[in-house]
């Protein structure tokens, strides 16, 4: 199976088997986001790669906000326990 590349990939080709989660590079907080919530607030044809820019941290507010995009082809090893976290909200 082909899964969508970040690079082109829309809010609405993602659903909760996707890991999608922010990193303040600032106070080191760490979440895994709600895709349907930025499906509701973005809208399906907004562009994946373009969240970050629109991010910024719930504890400091910093917008020094890292991505991580993992597919349900990497739920394997050590990257299992981030597919177990709820996303927020």
């Amino acid at each position: 199976m082909e899964y969508p590349k970040l690079e082109t990939a829309l809010l609405r080709d993602m659903d909760d088997r996707f890991y999608y989660g922010a990193n303040c590079s600032s106070c080191l907080h760490a979440s895994r986001l709600n895709l349907r919530k930025l499906r509701e607030h973005l809208g399906g044809d907004f562009p994946l790669a373009k969240v970050r820019a629109r991010l910024k941290c719930d504890l400091c507010g910093s917008k020094a906000v890292t991505v991580t995009y993992l597919t349900p082809e990497q739920c394997t090893g050590s990257l299992v326990h981030l597919f177990d976290k709820k996303p927020k909200g």
